[in-house]
């Protein structure tokens, strides 16, 4: 609860034509989440960032990448759909 009185202050505090930015960005990406949980892969979703992981023991580490490999291209679908695009670091 104090986190959500946290996040209702600052956004009250931020300029209104940005906090309606913000809001749009989370609903608008809000669906990543739940492609991520498709594939049993974690998430954390950050302001210019998003971060997928996934824990496997030795012996299943290649069907693990397979996972995150397929969600990864689930994502970058879903954002082309949307007119969002995927930048690949590395």
């Amino acid at each position: 609860m104090q986190h959500l009185v946290t996040v209702h202050l600052l956004l009250l505090l931020l300029d209104a034509k940005f906090t309606s930015y913000i809001i749009l960005f989370i609903l608008y990406t809000a669906d990543l989440g739940g492609i991520s949980a498709q594939y049993g892969v974690r998430s954390h979703f950050y302001a210019d960032d998003s971060q997928l992981y996934i824990s496997a023991r030795p012996h299943e580490a290649a069907n693990a990448a397979s996972q995150l490999v397929d969600c990864m291209e689930s994502m970058a679908q879903w954002m082309a759909s949307n007119r969002l695009k995927l930048i690949e670091s590395g």
